[in-house]
């Protein structure tokens, strides 16, 4: 029996996502780490923060990736519509923001400073 390309696709997608937020996870436990090391071996304030800011941009490159991969799924629900496939194939089941009604949650149109204000 031969595997579906898109139902192969959709559990690539899934596997590459959980792959990335868990390299996300082991950044910030490499960041915390690299603090903790700082402090108790009194490593130099300039060292500490240069390996610091190294793991940050590590750690915001993957958060741009995961924010990618998010992506995909939106043009894979518009693509699925028009073939007529079930979307929620895609794992993107839940409302999105602009459809539901969440306590204290301006919507994806708001600017951020809209938030604050």
């Amino acid at each position: 029996m031969q595997v579906d390309p898109v139902a192969r696709f959709v559990g690539a997608l899934h596997a590459y996502e959980r792959m990335l937020r868990n390299s996300y996870a082991a950044g910030g436990q490499l960041a915390s780490a690299a603090i903790d090391a700082q402090v108790h071996r009194d490593l130099s304030p300039i060292a500490g923060h240069q390996i610091l800011r190294s793991l940050t941009v590590a750690n915001l490159a993957i958060a741009d990736a995961l924010t990618r991969s998010a992506e995909a799924h939106r043009l894979l629900e518009v693509l699925g519509r028009q073939l007529g496939v079930d979307v929620k194939a895609y794992g993107d089941v839940h409302p999105k923001p602009s459809d539901a009604v969440l306590p204290g949650f301006i919507g994806a149109s708001a600017s951020c400073a809209d938030s604050v204000a």
